[in-house]
């Protein structure tokens, strides 16, 4: 019972919370904030396969790095003197990869994918109930009545 209210106490704290603080005043993801620490700090683009354990730790133990903990506590103070400009392209550089707009083709391709896998699910299931339950199952689909 004391670890569960040590963890939410420590959630209480700033200092404990401050790449959350940041990734929420920025509206970016914690690991986000991590890819625009390394550029800060580092002054080059992070290699991801080298940023995935350093943000893995710092999950298991809510203890970023320093050079994550000084940029996260810049952003939060920009925030808190008024002049963080979250719209600002550079906090946003890594959105793009993982949102970018389906052309129509494309998008036309993968709702005709997911229909087709509708329409072979449930004529195997129900092919599969034809050959389990005795009495032919009759018509299925509406506008059938139902009632005898």
């Amino acid at each position: 019972m004391l670890s569960k209210l040590k963890i939410l106490y420590s959630l209480e704290e700033p200092e404990d919370n401050v790449v959350a603080q940041a990734a929420n005043r920025l509206g970016v993801g914690e690991f986000q904030i991590f890819q625009l620490a390394y550029a800060d700090w580092f002054g080059t683009e992070a290699d991801t396969q080298w940023l995935e354990p350093v943000f893995f730790r710092y999950l298991m133990n809510d203890q970023p790095d320093p050079w994550v903990r000084h940029y996260a506590r810049r952003i939060v103070d920009l925030d808190e003197r008024g002049v963080l400009d979250i719209d600002n392209a550079s906090y946003h550089r890594y959105d793009a990869r993982s949102m970018r707009p389906l052309s129509r083709v494309s998008g036309a391709l993968r709702f005709a994918a997911v229909l087709l896998f509708v329409i072979v699910f449930f004529g195997v299931s129900i092919a599969a109930l034809n050959g389990v339950i005795d009495e032919p199952l009759g018509c299925l689909f509406p506008p059938c009545s139902w009632i005898g």
